[in-house]
């Protein structure tokens, strides 16, 4: 099977599905504000138009932002694809001397390739402890990493101070997914991997419990150095499995996110031929989730010949497809909104596309379904989601050298 489309962008993500499958119905908003099936959401009577407001601008070239994180104190983290990390102030401005800068260490030449993910310690008030999720070589072989840097009293990290934790051997040069985020509850650290980038993921590693490759992980690195595996992991039973699998059968999940309110987790996963997926896992459930990569794309069966339908495949809570009324390409995650600004937006899941430069709201419903609303009238190509300590959410542009805040459409707009 061949792909339909192929995109080649400046940054990394991978190229590849969308259409819409609508639990519950898609409202859809457009450039003027006009509606179509609109859904309304529950606190409001009228529609409700989110804006992206410029927050923060002047990022150096080439300006492709890949995580946009609040260390807790208002100011925001902000990662470029190429191995710099900015500090933006608490009104918006982009201070002079980077966090950190590890282009040296970053292979980030090609497609989907670099400075990936970076998560902030639970106790970075105390530590000073930031982990991230880049590519790099030695010796020709491409492998991810994932390791830990110190900032240290001066408010800087230092390179020097890298502890490596886990490193991957990537196949290919695309799909290494690479968020990471604490969990609100257990402090453990959640990391994103993507399938290895094989076209059809041909080398079962999305399937394979003993593969690190197309899962979401879950590590302890507070109890033992570089990490430990939490007792209650979902594998870890069985010797022959690697005891960090959380989650698994995921293609490219770029970007989760765990709602701080609740601990529920969402998974934007970017399929291959047709569908882009927001997958779920529940507080509580324990993990062991198979969102049925390769064997699945969406709701549809996929690969069927090498996969075993009796296994229990978790099918995603939302799919939408390429080709709806403008043309997608690849699933951007968000954020669970729990910000004050926007009461019209509290509960609901934000995430967007890349290339249909759309927003999307996922609201659940009291029969436990969800309902969407999607936005068209935007102009930037969205990269990333960023949350900042108050709930307020952010986005990131490779098409610009801005980060935007998503507010309210001013009056008369």
């Amino acid at each position: 099977m061949k792909r339909s489309v192929f995109v080649f962008l400046p940054l990394f993500i991978i190229v590849i599905p969308l259409s819409a499958y609508q639990n519950g119905g898609d409202g859809i908003v457009s450039a003027a504000g006009t509606e179509n099936n609109l859904l309304y959401f529950p606190m409001i009577q009228t529609p409700f138009v989110p804006h992206a407001a410029p927050y923060a601008g002047g990022i150096p070239y080439p300006s492709d932002v890949t995580n946009i994180v609040d260390p807790g104190d208002g100011r925001l983290f902000v990662t470029t694809k190429d191995g710099r990390i900015y500090i933006v102030d608490a009104g918006g401005q982009i201070q002079p001397q980077m966090l950190l800068d590890i282009r040296d260490k970053v292979y980030s030449s090609r497609f989907e390739l670099g400075l990936l993910g970076l998560a902030v310690h639970p106790d970075f008030e105390t530590n000073g402890y930031i982990y991230l999720y880049y590519t790099h070589k030695i010796d020709e072989t491409l492998y991810s990493e994932v390791a830990r840097f110190t900032v240290a009293n001066n408010g800087f990290a230092d390179p020097q101070s890298e502890q490596s934790l886990l490193r991957i051997l990537e196949p290919q040069n695309v799909h290494q997914a690479g968020a990471l985020q604490f969990g609100p509850e257990d402090g453990y650290l959640y990391i994103a991997t993507g399938d290895g980038g094989t076209l059809h993921d041909e080398e079962g590693l999305s399937q394979s419990l003993e593969s690190l490759h197309g899962k979401i992980l879950r590590i302890d690195v507070d109890s033992e150095s570089p990490y430990a595996i939490p007792a209650d992991n979902p594998f870890v039973s069985n010797p022959a499995n690697r005891g960090e699998i959380w989650a698994y059968g995921l293609r490219n999940p770029w970007r989760f996110s765990i709602d701080r309110e609740t601990g529920d987790m969402f998974i934007a996963d970017v399929g291959e031929h047709k569908w882009e997926e927001i997958n779920f896992i529940p507080v509580g459930s324990g993990g062991g989730q198979n969102f049925g990569w390769p064997c699945l794309e969406g709701d549809d069966i996929f690969v069927q010949e090498v996969c075993d339908f009796s296994k229990n495949y978790v099918q995603p809570i939302f799919t939408y497809t390429h080709n709806q009324d403008v043309q997608h390409c690849t699933v951007i995650g968000g954020y669970v909104y729990r910000g004050a600004q926007l009461p019209e937006l509290w509960g609901s899941y934000l995430f967007a596309d890349l290339c249909g430069q759309t927003l999307w709201a996922l609201a659940p419903t009291a029969d436990l379904s969800w309902q969407s609303t999607r936005w068209t009238h935007f102009s930037e190509k969205w990269s990333t989601f960023g949350e900042r300590s108050d709930g307020e959410l952010f986005m990131g542009d490779i098409s610009s050298d801005k980060i935007f805040q998503i507010a309210r459409t001013p009056a008369g707009n």
